[in-house]
């Protein structure tokens, strides 16, 4: 079923486009603030909605950001990825298809993937998916060595302002970095990019957040005091 977006998006109506179910076109809020013009929006699982959204260009695109928040249903895909997961004990053949996942379900992003610490806290490439990215990131630097050494996730809005932001992908205009954390170990990140600025709102990051903790969850980290050992194995 198409979300429920009349409580909390009360100035957006959203209807199902023609490829939905005669009970999801039947079912889809609406809400007459809005008519006129037209956009397109694809969800997750071949779900497609056309939101109205009348006015100048500014009222267009706020009401764009609030369909972004709509659309991206993380509860629905935290479920999944547990299901995705669980069954499996590779932890590189997780982080690969939890990578894939992410950067197929979540819009707008343009890079997905994670880097691992090695002993001497350099980020070293991990799984991912998008363009070739830097094997390597120096110990603090970065976005990526922000997010590992504070043990904090890190949303940078217009990378270009970001004073010690690495470059490895020259269209990348927005990034989020989650660290790694079990037991108070950290052993990498998982890093975001957009092609679009300001792509991460707040309720991104704690849905983003949500899904990799419960990826972190589901497979085995290495123990405290193992760092001398790649987090995956040789």
């Amino acid at each position: 079923m198409i979300l429920d977006v009349t409580t909390a998006y009360p100035l957006i109506f959203v209807i199902a486009a023609s490829d939905a179910s005669d009970e999801d076109k039947a079912g889809a809020p609406f809400a007459a603030e809005h008519g006129g013009d037209c956009r397109r929006v694809a969800i997750q699982h071949e779900r497609c909605v056309e939101a109205w959204a009348a006015g100048p260009g500014p009222r267009r695109a706020s009401v764009a950001r609030e369909i972004d928040r709509v659309v991206t249903d993380y509860r629905l895909l935290e479920k999944q990825v547990r299901e995705l997961l669980s069954e499996e004990n590779d932890p590189i053949a997780n982080a690969a298809n939890f990578t894939a996942f992410v950067y197929g379900e979540i819009p707008d992003i343009s890079w997905a993937g994670f880097y691992y610490a090695d002993p001497k806290d350099e980020l070293v490439l991990g799984p991912f998916q998008g363009r070739p990215a830097c094997t390597r990131l120096p110990k603090g630097r970065g976005v990526c060595g922000a997010a590992l050494s504070s043990r904090q996730t890190v949303v940078v809005d217009d990378v270009s302002q970001f004073a010690d932001h690495i470059a490895c992908d020259p269209a990348a205009r927005s990034e989020i970095v989650i660290p790694l954390v079990v037991d108070n170990f950290t052993y990498g990140v998982f890093d975001l990019d957009s092609a679009r600025p300001s792509r991460f709102s707040s309720d991104d990051q704690r849905g983003i957040e949500r899904l990799v903790q419960t990826f972190v969850s589901l497979i085995a980290p290495p123990k405290r005091g193992e760092k001398e050992s790649p987090p995956f194995g040789e």
